[in-house]
């Protein structure tokens, strides 16, 4: 039950404002692309610290950003929500549309706009999910990542 999210040093073939990252869950892997016009690779990597310190900590949900736009030129966010529930950790992969939200979003607190884990989606199809145990977290968070690609 592996667990990293990393950037590869990589960036989009036609875009050099994209970096691409990588996201390790279990078994499986994906790759992203993150948009750094607007926020650096350390921005991404300082909230996703703070986004996983949380579940750490004790919160039960907290979720990672893979996708930053400023505000005012977004149409969507792409985010990855994160519920604990005991010693597990489950994680979705969401399209967040600022528009839908009732309040604004706060790139400082993004949970905030994460609403309660649920496992079908309104169509009555089941929302693609992975769990990863809280101890995977915890030893990305200290540095001792066992991910093989890194």
């Amino acid at each position: 039950m592996r667990f990293n999210i990393k950037f590869t040093g990589e960036t989009a073939e036609d875009d050099d404002l994209v970096a691409v990252g990588e996201i390790t869950l279990g078994e499986d892997w994906e790759r992203f692309h993150a948009p750094i016009d607007y926020w650096s690779t350390r921005d991404y990597e300082q909230s996703w610290r703070i986004a996983l310190n949380r579940l750490v900590d004790g919160e039960e949900v907290s979720c990672l950003i893979t996708s930053m736009f400023e505000a005012k030129y977004s149409n969507f966010l792409t985010i990855w929500p994160l519920y604990r529930i005991g010693n597990q950790v489950h994680v979705q992969n969401e399209l967040l549309f600022p528009e839908d939200l009732d309040k604004p979003f706060n790139a400082s607190e993004p949970w905030l706009s994460v609403g309660p884990r649920e496992t079908v989606s309104d169509d009555g199809r089941p929302i693609s999910e992975w769990v990863v145990s809280l101890d995977e977290v915890r030893r990305f968070l200290e540095g001792r990542d066992a991910d093989p690609k890194s």
